[in-house]
């Protein structure tokens, strides 16, 4: 899951000594060390670039076989649910993938673990990981809770609201939605804003983010990309 190797660079470049990728691309793993050698100036004369090509799950459950450990244990992987129906078994993936975490990161170490499965809900997320440390009988202290970047690939579903304004020449045309934007390619202003539960509904709120003049493509099922 380390794709062009983003963590795998922050780690070498923050100083350490050993770091291995994993890619079911080759392309991926190359660019991997590219991005590696065009950081150089940061990096220990002495460390160590691992990686493999390979399937992610087989790989971490050979790492587990032959007794490897690290420090750090970063699992990224991407969607598992890319539809409703998938989210128990995007679940099971990822307990799947906290106990082999587990299993590779040493005592006093640090796991990372990112969901990017829009139709897995954060609280699902974090309680499979919980439920799966308290199955292998290990104590987690939980550190952070993040989100992704501003300029990360996200699902427009019914947990944002939408203020799109699209003009064309002398005309303007206004539209307002909240759930599953269909297919939609051309340069809009865009808002994205936050949608808070309450008693009475969902409300609203401004993430205070601007976003202006992007290219966004928005897929059939709700998916998006944004230039």
């Amino acid at each position: 899951f380390c794709c062009s190797g983003g963590f795998t660079v922050h780690a070498a470049a923050a100083g350490a000594k050993l770091v291995h990728g994993i890619d079911l691309s080759s392309h991926a793993i190359n660019e991997v060390g590219v991005n590696l050698d065009a950081n150089q100036a940061r990096l220990r004369a002495d460390l160590t670039v691992e990686s493999t090509v390979g399937d992610a799950f087989e790989t971490m459950e050979e790492l587990v076989r032959t007794g490897r450990r690290f420090d750090i244990v970063v699992i990224d992987p991407p969607s598992f649910a890319p539809r409703e129906s998938a989210v128990p078994m995007a679940l099971r993936a990822y307990q799947r993938l906290t106990a082999l975490g587990l299993q590779l990161v040493n005592a006093g170490g640090l796991l990372f673990q990112a969901s990017c499965s829009s139709r897995v809900d954060a609280e699902s997320f974090y309680a499979t990981i919980q439920r799966q440390a308290d199955l292998s009988g290990v104590t987690l202290t939980e550190i952070e809770r993040t989100g992704h970047a501003l300029d990360h690939r996200i699902g427009f579903h019914a947990q944002l609201h939408f203020h799109v304004n699209r003009r064309r020449g002398n005309k303007s045309m206004n539209a307002r939605r909240v759930g599953t934007l269909q297919r939609f390619t051309g340069t809009i202003d865009i808002v994205i804003q936050r949608a808070s539960q309450t008693a009475n509904g969902a409300v609203f709120d401004d993430i205070g983010y601007g976003f202006h003049r992007l290219k966004i493509t928005f897929a059939g099922d709700g998916e998006s990309s944004l230039n």
